[in-house]
């Protein structure tokens, strides 16, 4: 959904130092493959902040 890409580019700012920010930056420019790598790697990242 809009809302969670909206957030996510939010926590790109916030986390220059993520594996997400150049792969958010890939997808803004690329295709519907990045698209899913995106996705695998976010919900990768949101299940380790979640542990915390």
């Amino acid at each position: 959904g809009g809302q969670s890409a909206k957030n996510f580019g939010s926590l790109r700012a916030t986390s220059p130092s993520c594996n997400l920010e150049s792969a958010q930056h890939d997808v803004t420019k690329t295709s519907d493959e990045h698209e899913k790598k995106i996705q695998a790697a976010r919900e990768r990242f949101l299940a380790r902040r979640l542990k915390k």
